[in-house]
């Protein structure tokens, strides 16, 4: 009942054509199936990284996720959290014990009033029934890495851009990493590491969307 007051106060709306969608759904029925869809019964991988997402970085997606960054569409998380933790449930070689999330800096983060990453981790981690924990703090503040020319300069973007936090929370652990956008994987893979060299026994990622380079 809470749900559906405040729905009437505050009518949720679908983050990929903003309508409001039916009561109790958390985004229209007409985008939830006409959405870019990866083939979500498999992970992808780079030559370090494990990872899966259930959306292509295109057209509504692309203008959805931008509004959750950088619009204070905060309320985006739920439904966005809903199709990471669908798209994990359906990939081989997801293999977790918590999860943890790429964090923005502390610049982003008090400029935006909020780390999106985080608010998507906790979305889905409990939607997972998994503890969820800051395990990464951003060292210094990169530039977009869709901003940049190649995959070589995301990952000179991403070098040493990362330290590993609470190493007792995560020594011996298998890491379930959440980030927003897949490009070439340069982020994930140095965060990757960085757990890795940390103590994590392994990290498998999730995004929400990754690049349509990456199709097939």
């Amino acid at each position: 009942m809470k749900m559906f007051l405040s729905d009437l106060i505050f009518p949720r709306k679908c983050p990929f054509c903003r309508k409001t969608p039916a009561r109790g759904e958390l985004m229209c029925r007409e985008c939830e199936t006409s959405l870019p869809y990866t083939d979500m019964r498999g992970a992808y991988r780079t030559p370090e990284v494990w990872y899966t997402a259930p959306l292509y970085y295109t057209g509504v997606v692309r203008t959805a996720l931008r509004r959750f960054k950088f619009e204070n569409s905060t309320a985006f998380a739920a439904p966005f959290a809903r199709l990471i933790a669908e798209s994990v449930r359906c990939a081989e070689n997801m293999e977790y014990d918590i999860a943890a999330w790429v964090p923005v800096s502390m610049r982003r983060n008090y400029t935006r009033g909020y780390d999106h990453g985080r608010m998507l981790a906790r979305g889905v981690a409990k939607t997972l029934g998994c503890p969820l924990e800051r395990l990464l703090r951003k060292t210094r503040n990169t530039a977009p890495q869709t901003e940049q020319a190649d995959d070589r300069a995301r990952r000179e973007n991403a070098r040493g851009a990362f330290s590993a936090v609470n190493l007792p929370k995560l020594a011996g652990k298998r890491i379930l990493l959440i980030d927003d956008v897949i490009t070439s994987g340069a982020t994930l893979e140095e965060c990757v590491q960085t757990l890795k060299h940390a103590g994590a026994a392994g990290v498998v990622c999730a995004g929400f969307a990754v690049t349509a380079k990456n199709r097939g």
